[in-house]
């Protein structure tokens, strides 16, 4: 081996490298808990399992979360953001019928095309103790776009904007729940289409 290979084997990681590593060693370990916690639990599921799947040391998880809870809420701050994003609504500040049309298409896409990780998703999110932890986290991240859903109703002259948010909302619940059971058998276009008609 040159010295030439030594050197640069031994010379320092830029900024970018250095943060594309943790990048991804926080993924991993992200993807790790998210696993265990869907299949036994949030609650019993220990940092050190969360290592041992994540093929990592225990003492490097620290590096990236303080805690169980920490890592959980990482996961759920990700989920959120990237959800809503997709939706379409992370990037216009009111809807419009065409926006809304795009919004109701989308909720169901969204589960079709990351079906496993919103299978995840939907075991750790319905836990007790997830719910109990995370409610006011969730409610915060999302407070900005069902405000926007709710002037929709508003504009559109319901008696009740808010219980139309809250209906719509449930009935997409709903749908998503039936598609994560059984894709292949859903019939996603024709629900799409009655979905479509009944809100817009």
């Amino acid at each position: 081996m040159t010295d030439r290979s030594v050197k640069n084997i031994m010379s320092p990681r830029t900024k970018e490298q250095l943060e594309v590593i943790k990048t991804t060693k926080s993924q991993r370990i992200a993807e790790a808990a998210l696993s265990l916690f869907a299949s036994q639990g949030y609650e019993v599921t220990s940092i050190s399992q969360i290592a041992r799947e994540a093929g990592v040391s225990k003492g490097l998880i620290y590096n990236y979360f303080e805690s169980k809870e920490h890592i959980l809420k990482d996961i759920v701050s990700k989920v959120f953001e990237s959800v809503w994003e997709r939706l379409g609504l992370s990037q216009i500040d009111s809807l419009d019928d065409t926006a809304y049309r795009a919004f109701i298409v989308k909720s169901l896409d969204i589960v079709l095309d990351d079906l496993d990780h919103f299978r995840l998703y939907f075991a750790v999110f319905t836990q007790p103790m997830v719910i109990s932890l995370l409610m006011d986290e969730i409610m915060a991240k999302s407070a900005p776009y069902l405000e926007m859903l709710q002037n929709y109703y508003t504009e559109k002259g319901y008696d009740d904007p808010a219980l139309q948010m809250r209906y719509v909302g449930a009935v997409l619940d709903g749908i998503q729940m039936h598609i994560m059971l059984d894709p292949e058998n859903f019939p996603v276009d024709g629900v799409k289409k009655l979905l479509v008609e009944q809100f817009t």
